[in-house]
């Protein structure tokens, strides 16, 4: 953390970076400098992104904070509630909060970056490969590889449909995938579907798995105040198809959850 303190504020000039490569070690101040980066570039997501710690990709996939307390707000507090991919800890920040929670996470930097931002310990290896002891769990599939977005769900790391059949002995677990799958592919993990949006953006389809999931599809509104909107989508409704006095933009949530019907039945726009 030294590299830190000797970088902080500085800007990332030749001169700056060999001061501190020159106190410490070049990889020391490479280091540094690329936190101080990804903080500033965090802030959008984490109100408390000045005292976290970083991966590029990991920050790419991470959860902001206020859609975070939305997933942790779905488990009892008291109860153990496994995550199974903490990245750099966007959820596990927001589960340890709520309760108890065991963390895992293959990959050694982000673990220790996850550790270091939620104050909890992280397991460095595969929750798909230990015996689950829990009745409660979240999974963020990777979706990045080398800095590539991956679109295929057989490449995401672990398999969601693996994790779905894991999860299907549970109380309740979630799993955070891309809004841009397929609804055929989304419906085949689980009977529960949300499709989350988040300052005017469409960022998530959650599938719900477990005894205790509430059946359907929704859309879901987090606002950054953290007061959520929930519209059930279920049965599909047709919105009406000529032009009236007024014209609405619906929120992404809305619209990716085909729930342009109840929303039109909600607010009596027939």
């Amino acid at each position: 953390m030294e590299a830190l303190a000797l970088a902080e504020g500085k800007p990332p000039t030749a001169a700056n970076i060999r001061s501190v490569a020159e106190a410490l070690s070049p990889e020391d101040a490479a280091w540094a400098f690329t936190q101080w980066e990804l903080r500033e570039r965090a802030r959008a997501k984490f109100p408390n992104a000045g005292r976290m710690l970083f991966t590029r990709e990991a920050l790419e996939q991470a959860t902001p904070a206020a859609v975070a307390r939305y997933h942790a707000s779905k488990f009892p507090r008291g109860a153990t509630v496994a995550d199974l991919t903490a990245g750099i800890g966007g959820d596990l920040m927001a589960l340890a909060a709520r309760g108890p929670v065991v963390a895992f996470e293959s990959d050694e930097e982000r673990a220790a970056c996850a550790e270091w931002n939620a104050g909890t310990p992280v397991r460095p290896e595969d929750a798909m490969a230990v015996e689950w002891g829990w009745e409660y769990a979240f999974c963020d599939p990777s979706r990045r590889r080398a800095g590539r977005r991956l679109t295929e769900p057989k490449d995401f790391s672990p398999n969601p449909v693996a994790v779905a059949r894991r999860m299907a002995g549970l109380r309740l677990g979630g799993i955070k995938l891309s809004p841009m799958l397929s609804d055929a592919f989304l419906r085949n993990l689980g009977d529960c579907i949300e499709f989350v949006s988040h300052r005017g953006e469409c960022v998530e389809a959650l599938i719900w798995i477990g005894i205790e999931i509430d059946p359907g599809r929704y859309a879901v509104q987090v606002a950054e105040g953290g007061v959520v909107s929930r519209l059930d989508a279920s049965p599909l409704l047709p919105a009406r198809r000529d032009a009236a006095a007024f014209l609405f933009d619906a929120d992404p949530s809305a619209v990716r959850a085909h729930a342009l019907g109840a929303l039109c039945a909600e607010h009596d726009l027939h």
